[in-house]
């Protein structure tokens, strides 16, 4: 918004302070608008801005009153209605800048070229006043007019989304992130947190997965990971198998950051009967401090995650050596890290009649990128639908990421 007042601003002392503003010289002027503004008229403005410029708001509000009951042309009265603007906006009174820039409007004074942006500045008035239906009434017409930039959308969307209009505003959200795009920058991380925050309120879980995926894309770093995960998690549709991949995909981008990580990681392992992990990861959190070895809940399990942990190992060979069980072995090494044979196992896994192919496909996409066959990874996790999209999604982003990061 201080861009935008600067503009007017500068059109305006382009006009007032070069004193190419009246008619006898107004056929000089190329880039300044056509003012056509009397002697007399052109003085009285240049007085009110002195006195703006020297932070005299008082004296500058009855030099403007006083020009505008002077201006005739339409001319006078769209620079004394902006002067007024100008002077509301030194004293944050949105209301008063609102009035000014109407009256800006009906002048019929105004550059034809400035209409669409006027229109704009309406819009955000009416935002900043919460007149939200006036603001997507003066933001569309902006947008129809031609002043269709990146954060005219944006506020489209939030008027939108405000008034509850939650798909309309969506829609808008991800226009503005396309436009930015499109002009060759990157969408302020902030954007991606408005839309999320909306997707959460709003329990549209696939919608809140797509636009973190979207933030992290951009903004890849650790704590935007754990964010997006942790926020995920709260979809009540997740099932404990689901639960444990995301804690493994978290814990991948080495985004695990505290107590609460470690613990809830090591439960869901333990959820899911893979006590060699839970006992390693359990391992990990007291190696960096975020686990303490004093602590009863996790000595307990702990204990019971050692004891299973040896027992269950044992096994894997005899499960994996029958095709009934291959999916059941193939969680198991997974579990322990041994990704290469994991694949192997998911791939027998598939042709059971019982297999759960999205459960499979994904954490076959998984075993993949983690041995890292990351094309392999990226077909398999590409090619995932139903319940188990969104994490697979996600981990397609971060075999896609590692792959860009990994030297050739």
């Amino acid at each position: 918004m201080k861009n935008d007042s600067f503009r007017i601003m500068l059109t305006l002392g382009a006009a007032l302070v070069l004193g190419l503003s009246t008619g006898a010289n107004a056929a000089k002027k190329s880039k300044t608008p056509d003012y056509v503004l009397g002697n007399d008229f052109r003085l009285a403005a240049r007085n009110a801005q002195a006195a703006m410029d020297m932070g005299d708001t008082v004296t500058a509000s009855a030099r403007i009153g006083a020009l505008e009951a002077a201006a005739h042309t339409g001319s006078e009265k769209y620079i004394a209605a902006a002067l007024h603007m100008q002077l509301a906006a030194k004293q944050a009174d949105f209301t008063a800048q609102r009035k000014a820039l109407n009256a800006m409007l009906e002048s019929g004074g105004a550059p034809g070229s400035e209409i669409p942006y006027l229109r704009y500045l309406a819009g955000y008035f009416s935002f900043m006043l919460n007149e939200l239906k006036d603001c997507v009434a003066q933001i569309t017409y902006a947008r129809q007019l031609g002043y269709d930039s990146p954060q005219a959308t944006l506020m489209l969307a939030d008027a939108h989304l405000r008034m509850g209009n939650y798909p309309e505003g969506m829609g808008f959200l991800s226009q503005a992130v396309t436009q930015q795009r499109a002009a060759g920058g990157k969408a302020d991380a902030s954007w991606y947190d408005r839309a999320v925050s909306f997707a959460y309120k709003a329990k549209d879980w696939s919608g809140l997965a797509s636009w973190y995926r979207q933030k992290i894309t951009q903004y890849p770093a650790p704590e935007n990971w754990r964010s997006a995960i942790s926020n995920y998690l709260d979809n009540p549709a997740l099932t404990s198998a689901m639960r444990l991949d995301l804690y493994r995909l978290v814990s991948a981008r080495d985004a695990l950051a505290s107590e609460r990580d470690y613990q809830a990681y090591a439960q869901a392992a333990v959820d899911n009967g893979q006590y060699g992990e839970a006992k390693a990861v359990i391992e990990a959190g007291r190696a960096d401090g975020s686990l303490l070895t004093g602590d009863a809940a996790i000595a307990g399990m702990y204990k019971t995650a050692a004891a299973r942990a040896t027992k269950d190992r044992a096994k894997l060979a005899t499960q994996a050596a029958k095709a009934a069980s291959a999916g059941e072995a193939a969680n198991g090494y997974l579990a322990l890290g041994e990704y290469g044979r994991a694949a192997e196992l998911y791939r027998t896994a598939l042709a059971q009649a019982s297999a759960d192919p999205g459960l499979i496909n994904t954490r076959l996409g998984i075993a993949l990128a983690r041995s890292g066959d990351r094309e392999g990874a990226q077909k398999v996790l590409s090619a995932v639908t139903g319940p188990w999209t969104d994490i697979a999604q996600f981990w397609l982003l971060w075999a896609s990421q590692t792959a860009a990061a990994t030297p050739k």
